[in-house]
């Protein structure tokens, strides 16, 4: 195994001080004890696994990404399947511990390359401090834009296979913490309730009545995430997934 990342005088190389989790620490400790001729100190660790995680072509990350989401697929559908006895806690625990992991590496190879089926049409939803989401037109936004204009954070919730791969995004405003029950059984109501994306242009419709009070509270697969700021993607030469994106305006 090549060094990474390789020694000499040439190296552009900076030293950066910081604090990481105990767990961090012994995972680079095993890839060290694992290749100790080719990673020999910390900070080479986190330049290889930097390099095989990030700076990614679109066509490497899309590979990755496929396999992750057709796993998460898998999962979800043994999940279903689970016996109904003293055996189903744990063995849910653990498909649950993988599902989780898969999830969060699927959002970060998702976000180097521009997936398939990406809305042409982007919606401005006006946030506070001068901040502004563009997303796009096709999410369900729970809330109003007196919510948006009091908030600086936007939440994404994505539901599972329960729903045949149909559901669409759903996105709501925050300012750090919210309830995840109340979002799930609003986001859950609107779904069921038979909501068109279309017929609500910037917030979620009187019209759409509930049909089912717990929504997807308790039966259905669900994952929340934030949108990141544009800057993120502009640094890294990529797109945001899907467009999404918070911006401010400039001065």
């Amino acid at each position: 195994m090549a060094r990474l990342p390789q020694h000499g005088a040439k190296m552009n190389k900076v030293k950066i001080g910081t604090t990481i989790e105990v767990d961090t620490k012994a995972a680079l400790d095993g890839l060290m004890q694992a290749t100790p001729d080719s990673l020999r100190t910390p900070g080479e660790a986190i330049d290889y696994i930097a390099n095989i995680a990030m700076g990614l072509q679109p066509r490497v990350a899309k590979t990755v990404d496929v396999a992750c989401t057709e796993q998460i697929r898998v999962i979800e559908k043994e999940m279903k399947l689970l016996p109904q006895d003293g055996s189903r806690e744990m063995m849910w625990s653990d498909l649950e511990a993988t599902r989780s992991q898969l999830k969060r590496l699927h959002e970060h190879f998702s976000s180097y390359y521009e997936q398939d089926g990406v809305p042409d049409e982007l919606r401005r939803i006006e946030l506070s401090g001068g901040a502004y989401a563009l997303i796009p037109s096709n999410w369900i936004v729970l809330g109003t834009d007196d919510d948006a204009a009091k908030c600086k954070n936007v939440g994404v919730i994505e539901l599972g296979e329960e729903f045949g791969g149909t559901a669409p995004h759903f996105a709501f405003f925050h300012n750090g913490s919210y309830c995840k029950d109340e979002i799930i059984a609003e986001a859950g109501r609107a779904w069921s309730s038979g909501c068109n994306p279309r017929d609500n242009h910037a917030v979620m419709g009187s019209g759409c009545a509930p049909v089912d009070s717990d929504g997807i509270k308790t039966s259905g697969t669900y994952y929340f995430s934030d949108l990141r700021n544009a800057s993120f993607y502009e640094t890294r030469g990529i797109g945001a997934p899907y467009g999404a994106a918070i911006y401010f305006e400039s001065l």
